[in-house]
């Protein structure tokens, strides 16, 4: 999002997508604490915004509310509300679709409301749980719908309010309505596109041609225009059609096309596109605020997956042919042009081998192994990931518990049931979890006898290291600390040696 100058903007012929009327920030001063916010704070912000810039309450259709969906911020903020609104305006908030965005918050829900402007609508918000009876929303509305932007009522409101009780609130308005565009005369265009790779290409070449069957033939000289306006990358196609429906059976083919010759100019900027000179082409294009607001398609962003149990390490000690030498181990099925090893009689064990995975059907169980020490460099079939930590033993109940947290963290991450799911002996660093996220995860164990405290999670080195913690007796329980076990009455860990 850019922020500037509304004469500047419109000097340069950019879009604007809202503006600034007003603004203003101030300060909780002393609270119950540090997270406790104050609704007379924010009471006299919102008013003190209005009445120095003589906003008339009337004209506002929609507040986007801070809204962090506890028990304590939502009352207060909307006793807030009640002191500084009349009460004919709707409510909205962006937390509930995309989670709390910590410092960009504020940001997300100007986005939110640019987003309501672009559309001439006031999304739908998400309705308050029915156990959220202390919410009284009352004389406010909330629309469960979407709903067309009132025309007497231009502005919307959007507040943040920050942790350590800084307030926000700002006051935008949807842009005045542009004329209707100014349309060149009919005549050949180029249509210029490129991606990262073939596949990517063909990717974009497909939905290039759903944005062309739905746009009407008098934008089609704004999508030209548009898309030179996207740099040159690797794998590039030009194609030249002079009406939708040519320009549709020329996208249907995997070739540069060209059925008509271009025009001096255009095949000036199409040669600049070519070379990559973007800023001097772009200097001889139709200013963006002068174009029809048109939906390009999405870049087809190629996957890859970057995850280090994607392809295990060979064995370093494996010996050519595929065969595996004494006190290697081999895990997961060989490869198809691998030269089996020697055959191992029945019954028997072939010194320091280790066979990992289900014996066949028609297998001999081998000899009971003596209870000796493993060979070095053995690796037991159900090793743990890489940016595992062994556990010690757990107590009586700390496995069970260890797997109910494994499979809430899976599920609160969004990671899949496959190999990307949580296990005991992950390392809670490398999961990326915040203390709302941790709060949420900790929740059902508040009122156990040995409880961990939100910020207290991120002192534990595992998943099972958390278990172990909540399983134990409040005394005596050990902790790991970084890496570093001890002996506490507590959860805490201290940097200080």
């Amino acid at each position: 999002m850019i922020v500037m100058r509304h004469a500047e903007a419109r000097a340069r012929g950019l879009r604007v997508h809202g503006a600034i009327l007003a603004g203003g920030l101030n300060h909780n001063g002393t609270t119950n604490g540090l997270a406790a916010p104050s609704s007379r704070a924010q009471a006299g912000l919102l008013t003190g915004v209005r009445r120095r810039h003589r906003i008339d309450p009337a004209r506002i259709a929609l507040v986007e509310t801070h809204g962090t969906g506890t028990e304590l911020g939502d009352p207060l903020e909307l006793a807030g509300l009640k002191q500084a609104f009349g009460g004919d305006v709707l409510l909205g908030a962006v937390k509930p679709l995309i989670g709390h965005t910590l410092v960009c918050s504020g940001l997300a829900g100007v986005i939110k409301v640019l987003l309501g402007f672009r559309h001439a609508t006031i999304p739908p918000a998400v309705p308050a749980p029915d156990g959220a009876a202390y919410l009284d929303l009352s004389p406010f509305r909330v629309n469960a719908e979407p709903v067309p932007w009132p025309e007497d009522k231009p502005l919307a409101a959007v507040s943040a309010f920050g942790f350590t009780g800084s307030n926000g609130h700002v006051v935008l308005s949807r842009p005045d309505p542009a004329g209707a565009p100014v349309r060149p005369r009919p005549r050949p265009l180029p249509f210029c596109f490129s991606a990262e790779s073939r596949q990517g290409l063909e990717e974009l070449g497909s939905r290039l041609r759903e944005v062309v069957g739905e746009l009407p033939e008098e934008q089609l000289s704004d999508l030209s225009q548009l898309l030179l306006r996207r740099p040159r990358r690797k794998h590039a196609r030009v194609v030249v059609a002079d009406g939708r429906r040519r320009l549709l059976d020329a996208l249907a083919d995997a070739a540069d096309a060209a059925d008509a010759p271009l025009d001096d100019d255009l095949r000036e900027l199409v040669t600049l596109w070519q070379a990559g000179d973007i800023a001097a082409m772009r200097r001889k294009l139709t200013a963006p605020a002068e174009l029809a607001d048109v939906a390009l398609p999405d870049y087809p962003f190629q996957r890859q997956r970057h995850w280090a149990l994607d392809a295990p390490a060979a064995p370093a000690d494996a010996a050519p042919g595929g065969a595996v030498r004494a006190g290697a181990v081999q895990v997961g099925p060989a490869p198809a042009d691998a030269v089996p090893a020697d055959p191992v009689p029945a019954g028997a064990a072939q010194a320091d081998a280790l066979q990992v995975g289900p014996a066949p059907a028609d297998a001999v169980p081998a000899d009971p192994v003596p209870a000796d020490p493993a060979p070095a460099g053995a690796v037991p079939a159900d090793a743990a990931p890489p940016d595992a930590v062994p556990a010690e033993p757990m107590p009586v109940g700390a496995g069970e518990l260890a797997e109910r947290l494994c499979a809430g963290l899976t599920t609160l991450l969004g990671f899949g049931d496959g190999e990307d799911r949580v296990r005991p002996g992950t390392r809670i660093a490398t999961l990326g979890l915040d203390s709302l996220s941790a709060v949420q995860l900790l929740a059902p164990y508040r009122q156990g006898p040995n409880p961990v405290r939100a910020h207290e999670l991120f002192g534990f080195a595992t998943v099972a290291d958390l278990a172990q913690a909540i399983a134990r007796a409040p005394a005596g329980r050990a902790r790991n600390c970084g890496g570093r076990k001890r002996e506490a009455a507590g959860p805490r860990c201290s940097s200080r040696r």
